[in-house]
């Protein structure tokens, strides 16, 4: 979900995941600082991993829940891009998860010299060469008005067209297909298995599987 300050609305908050009660929550736009407890963020059940906008500007920031049951702990990609969280779970097997949530701001500036798409596809190139199992969630801000998109189309922008290829050259594959915000497709949950090996891979792990049916309807309902 795309808070826009999540602790301005955190009751309302609280109170709609104590009512679905998701395994997972990712939140993107946090706008969360230093200044902000983990205290004053904590969801009763589950364990909480954020990040913060790294830098002195307004904005940004991400949190990720997680069912405590699962037993998350923190996990760190190499990646130097700036805004994303991660965690790992392990089944009863030692199988291993990876879970994150990540925002890229559309804006330029923020992050100085740092060019903010080429930061999110080398932590795409990262993902696809682990070899792992992992979810990625969040607001990536390409504006896709279809999925899979025409690529023809001169709707695209060039830096959309480079993700869709980054996901494509790393055998990745984005779940979302129906729009997120208005008419477009801005949000995306990226794993590295088709829709049906995912779903068991959740499965296996004891995650619900309309995770991705959940995301798309908080987004639509606009939280």
């Amino acid at each position: 979900m795309n808070a826009r300050s999540i602790i301005s609305k955190f009751y309302l908050f609280e109170a709609w995941i104590s009512n679905i009660r998701p395994d997972i929550i990712g939140v993107t736009e946090s706008w969360t600082s230093g200044d902000i407890l983990d205290s004053e963020l904590s969801l009763d059940g589950y364990d909480l991993f954020r990040k913060d906008r790294p830098v002195a500007r307004a904005g940004g920031g991400v949190l990720l829940y997680v069912k405590s049951s699962l037993s998350p702990v923190m996990f760190s990609p190499s990646t130097k891009f700036p805004e994303h969280v991660w965690c790992q779970i392990s089944d009863s097997g030692g199988s291993k998860f990876l879970i994150g949530v990540c925002y890229r701001t559309p804006s330029n500036d923020i992050f100085g010299d740092c060019n903010n798409h080429d930061l999110l596809v080398d932590m795409l190139n990262e993902l696809g060469s682990s070899n792992r199992h992992f979810l990625l969630m969040g607001d990536f801000n390409y504006r896709f008005l279809e999925w899979p998109p025409d690529l023809n189309s001169d709707s695209l922008s060039k830096e959309a067209t480079l993700f869709h290829d980054s996901l494509d050259d790393n055998f990745l594959v984005q779940h979302i297909t129906t729009p997120t915000r208005g008419n477009a497709i801005l949000d995306h949950v990226v794993s590295a298995e088709t829709v049906n090996t995912f779903k068991q891979r959740l499965d296996k792990f004891w995650i619900d599987q309309d995770v991705m049916y959940n995301y798309k309807a908080v987004k639509k309902r606009g939280y």
